[in-house]
């Protein structure tokens, strides 16, 4: 379907201002006003993006956060770390939609596909300490409490930027909780 005159302008302003980034595809762009949300693909993931217009020519990039699937956009950054041996193939996202929702949005809870390990995985954008791992401790309690039958494992993984001794100490006595480091490549274009 064709870009609408309005949509194209909008496409227009965001060269205009030097946020236009050819890592992304905005052929679903439906440009109405800075207030309705646009669709936005980012090429390397091949992820959907809801983003706010007005975000976007203050220059904000795609994001988890903003990621319509937010497992596939996690798979995609896990799957990139070489060193990462946990095969998410193995497990299924369990949507939204289906009864099992954990209370936090952020994470992303699956389960594997023989339906004895349950994965909660909570992505971090920077410094990871902690306090983190209470978190994902209490979401893993959760659903092992609530979801998981007394066979079913449950395991977390967190993804952050950097840890800290904090969180390697804390870490050091889980024996299901796994810290994965990951790394943003941006370029600045002129």
């Amino acid at each position: 379907m064709p870009q609408s005159q309005k949509t194209l302008e909008f496409l227009q302003k965001l060269k205009d201002k030097g946020h236009w980034n050819d890592d992304y595809d905005y052929s679903e762009v439906d440009y109405v006003d800075n207030n309705k949300k646009v669709i936005v693909i980012r090429k390397d993931f091949k992820t959907k993006h809801l983003m706010n217009p007005s975000s976007f020519l203050r220059g904000s990039k795609l994001f988890l956060r903003n990621a319509i699937d937010k497992t596939e956009f996690a798979k995609c950054v896990i799957r990139q770390q070489n060193d990462i041996n946990f095969n998410l193939d193995d497990f299924i996202y369990i949507s939204d939609k289906q009864k099992f929702k954990l209370r936090c949005p952020k994470h992303i809870l699956a389960i594997s596909k023989d339906r004895n390990t349950f994965l909660v995985v909570e992505l971090k954008k920077g410094r990871v300490s902690d306090n983190v791992v209470g978190q994902i401790q209490r979401y893993m309690g959760y659903v092992k409490e609530d979801l998981a039958e007394p066979h079913q494992e449950v395991k977390g993984i967190i993804i952050g930027s950097e840890d800290d001794l904090k969180i390697r100490r804390a870490l050091s006595v889980t024996n299901n909780i796994e810290f994965y480091k990951y790394k943003v490549n941006f370029k600045l274009l002129q």
